[in-house]
C-alpha cells in the first residue's frame, strides 16, 4: 500500500533535513512525502528542493503562515494519493522499520495503529520510552489523556473525514482533539508494540505553549494570590496524593484487563493483571496539573484538563470524577488544608 507521509514544518531547515532523512530511509519504499512549509523562508525551502532534487518522492506544499499544524496536516490528507496516511513532525524522525511495522498492523478492522517511542532531548539523550502495558488503549484513556503525538499514528485515508477532520481551535491540542472525535464515533485504536518513533522533547516544542481553559475545581480560595500560595504549598506534600494515585490506577486496571474494549499492544507479551498501573505508576505523582483558576466570577485551585473543546473537556471531566476519586479528594483535603494553614500541617507516614 503506498503511505502519503504528511509534514507540517515552519523555519527549521536542519531538524527538517533529519525528518526527511528518515522517511527516505523507510524499509516500504512505496511513499510519497508531503511537506507542508507553513510561510516558511527561504532556508526551509531549500531544504525542501534539496530533498527533492535527490528522491521524486518529495513532494512541497507551500501555504500562507497558519501558525497551526491543523490546516497543514488538513492540506496533506486532501493531496495525499496514498492508502494509508502516517504523520511525522519536523522535530521528529522514524526508525527505519516504522511504516513496515505500522502497515502489517493496520486493515479495515485496525484502520489506526499507533508505534511504541522514545522520547529524546535535543542533545539527543534518551528521556524514556513508551513500550508494553503503557501503550494500552481503552475509550476512556482517549478521553482523558492525550495518548499519542501525530507522529507516531499511520491511519487508512479517510479516517479523519469521518469526523470532520483536523481542527484549528485556537489552544492547540489539535492532535488529542482529534483522536477523542474518532474515539466517540467508534474507532478503535491500534497500538504495536515496538519503538519505531524517536520524539524530541523540548523547550521550544508547541506543548509548552498550549493554553490550557478547562479545569475541575477542587477548592474556592479569596483571591488569584492566595489560589497561587495554596497550589504552592501543594506542591511540598506527594505522599498521600501517591498512594490515592496508585489505589486508583490498580482500580482502574482490574476494570481496564477485565473489559473487552481494551486494546492491548500487539508484538509485546500476553498483557498481565497490573501491568498497565505498574507502567504508569512512577510517572503519576505529583501535583503538576494543579492550577490557580478564575471560575465562575471566583478563584479556584484546580485540576487542568488540557481539552481543546467543551464536549471532550465534560466527558473527560466526567471519567477522571469516576476513575480518580481517591486524587480529588486527597487534592481537597490538601487545598483545604493549605488554605487554611498557609503551608500543609497533616504530615502523612505510609501504614
Amino acid at each position: 500500500m503506498k503511505v502519503s507521509v504528511v509534514c507540517p514544518t515552519y523555519d527549521r531547515p536542519a531538524l527538517l533535513r533529519r525528518a526527511i532523512a528518515s522517511v527516505l530511509a523507510q524499509d516500504h519504499a512505496d511513499l510519497e512525502l508531503l511537506i507542508v512549509a507553513d510561510g516558511s523562508t527561504a532556508a526551509t525551502l531549500e531544504a525542501v528542493r534539496e530533498a527533492q532534487r535527490g528522491d521524486p518522492r518529495v513532494r512541497l506544499l507551500e501555504v500562507e503562515r497558519q501558525g497551526h499544524p491543523a490546516p497543514s496536516r488538513d492540506l496533506g490528507l486532501a493531496t495525499a494519493n496514498g492508502g494509508a496516511i502516517a504523520y511525522l513532525d519536523d522535530d521528529d524522525e522514524w526508525l527505519p522499520h516504522h511504516l513496515v511495522t505500522m502497515l502489517d498492523a493496520c486493515d479495515v478492522e485496525h484502520p489506526v495503529v499507533v508505534s511504541g517511542a522514545e522520547y529524546r532531548d535535543p542533545t539527543g539523550a534518551l528521556l524514556r520510552r513508551v513500550t508494553g502495558p503503557q501503550l494500552a488503549w481503552h475509550p476512556e484513556l482517549a478521553v482523558a489523556d492525550p495518548y499519542t503525538e501525530p507522529s507516531r499514528v499511520l491511519h487508512l485515508r479517510g479516517v479523519p473525514e469521518r469526523v470532520g477532520g483536523w481542527r484549528d481551535l485556537g489552544v492547540g491540542l489539535e492532535d488529542w482533539d482529534l483522536w477523542w472525535r474518532l474515539t466517540a464515533a467508534g474507532v478503535a485504536f491500534t497500538p504495536v508494540d515496538r519503538v519505531t518513533v524517536r520524539l524530541t522533547v523540548s523547550e521550544t516544542t508547541r506543548r509548552h505553549y498550549v493554553r490550557c481553559i478547562h479545569f475541575i475545581a477542587v477548592h474556592e480560595v479569596g483571591d488569584a494570590t492566595r489560589a497561587a500560595d495554596v497550589v504552592h504549598a501543594m506542591r511540598g506534600e506527594s505522599g498521600r496524593l501517591h498512594a490515592a494515585t496508585l489505589a486508583d490506577l490498580r482500580a482502574w486496571d482490574d476494570d481496564l484487563f477485565a473489559d473487552p474494549l481494551t486494546v492491548w499492544p500487539s508484538g509485546g507479551t500476553e498483557p498481565v493483571q497490573r501491568a498497565w498501573s505498574t507502567a504508569l505508576a512512577p510517572a503519576a505523582t505529583g501535583v503538576a496539573d494543579v492550577v490557580p483558576a478564575r471560575l465562575w466570577g471566583r478563584w479556584h485551585v484546580a485540576v487542568a484538563l488540557w481539552c481543546a473543546d467543551p464536549a471532550h473537556a465534560r466527558r473527560a471531566e466526567h471519567v477522571l470524577r469516576r476513575r480518580q476519586p481517591r486524587q480529588l479528594d486527597v487534592l481537597r483535603d490538601l487545598a483545604a488544608s493549605a488554605d487554611r494553614s498557609g503551608h500543609l500541617t497533616n504530615e502523612w507516614t505510609p501504614a
